[in-house]
This record gives structure tokens, sequence and C-alpha cells, in this order.
């Protein structure tokens, strides 16, 4: 998981022993937790941040390598368990993050899968959403509808929380779109190269 907070300095390294014990007293057994804390005000090179969490979806990289990385960028970096693995994507994931364009929002949204079409006016007013947008990109209008058939998540691309849905041709009631399940939404990731 990651997220972005604005931080006091001066709790900033009270957040990160609680963040370390939370960690190491709950995480699972057998996994490899790792936690990596960014100052955004300080970072002077968030590219090769970006970069790192770009390279680790597409090659094996090494604790060595993020620890020097995070050294290099004065970033904490710190395993919790397990075999420590988990710092290499504690940080690849703060750079991916930073980049504005990959991932899913923790949590589903708060609305249950029904034949219901709701307008896309209807889904900004719920708060968790920024656009609404088909799988080419497209952005759908205000007046367009989606229905839920399964419980789905926002997306994280162009540093907004977009949902994502798919065209689905319904002769009675004009055009209605299908918010996209888990499965389309990690299959659009690997073509967009943003999941």
């Amino acid at each position: 998981m990651c997220f972005e907070a604005e931080i006091n300095e001066a709790y900033y390294q009270m957040i990160i022993d609680n963040a370390s014990a939370y960690l190491k007293q709950e995480h699972a057994e057998g996994s490899d937790p790792g936690l990596c804390v960014v100052d955004i005000e300080k970072l002077e090179n968030p590219v090769s941040l970006m970069d790192f969490g770009k390279r680790a979806k597409k090659e094996v990289l090494t604790k060595q390598q993020a620890y020097t990385l995070a050294e290099t960028l004065q970033v904490h970096l710190s395993e919790h368990g397990g075999t420590g693995q988990g710092v290499i994507g504690a940080l690849a994931g703060t750079g991916l993050r930073l980049s504005g364009n990959d991932g899913e929002f923790k949590g589903r949204l708060n609305i249950p899968p029904s034949d219901k079409a709701y307008t896309v006016a209807d889904l900004y007013k719920q708060g968790s959403i920024d656009l609404v947008m088909d799988t080419n990109k497209n952005i759908l209008s205000e007046e367009e509808k989606v229905v839920f058939e399964a419980k789905t998540k926002t997306i994280l691309l162009d540093g907004k929380a977009v949902l994502l849905v798919a065209g689905c041709k319904s002769p009675d009631k004009g055009q209605i779109y299908m918010a996209c399940n888990k499965q389309q939404i990690r299959k659009f990731g690997d073509e967009m190269n943003v999941s």
C-alpha cells in the first residue's frame, strides 16, 4: 500500500517509528514487509525514484540496489520481517505512486452491483472519482450512464482517481457503459503499463 500524507516535520520520525512497530507486530507470517517514507519536499531526484519503480515491474532488482538508491536520495527504507525483500517493493511502490500513473486505490467503491444505471455526474458526486474513462482513454460526458456488475476500484492515471469502464450496447436504453472488473483493470494496466 502506498499513500500521500502531509506530516508536520516534528512528527516525521514518530510516524516512521509507529509504522515500523506496526509492521513488525502485524505482518503476516511468511511476508516480507518493507517501509519506505519519502519527504517529497526534500527529494532532489524524483525521476530516479520513478525509474526504479518502472524497472521493478520489468526486471528483478535487489535489496542492495534499493538500499543504495534510498541512501542516495536520503529516503527512509527499512525491512520488518521475512527475507527483507519487501524493501524493493516498498521503494518501487513509492516511485510508481510518485509517477501518478500506476496502481489501484485501496478499497472498493461504495456502489453495490446492480442493474441500476448511474450518470457520470452522479458518480462524481460520490467524491472518490475524479474521471470516468473508457478503456480507449476517452473521458465520458456527465450525461452518460454506467452500471456496476461487480464491485470495483478506481485506478491512478495522470494523478487522478479514474473509474475505468467498457462500452456495452443496449439498444433499448442507448449506450450504457459497464464499470470494469478486476481482470479488465489488470488487462488495461498491462496494455497501458499503468497497473
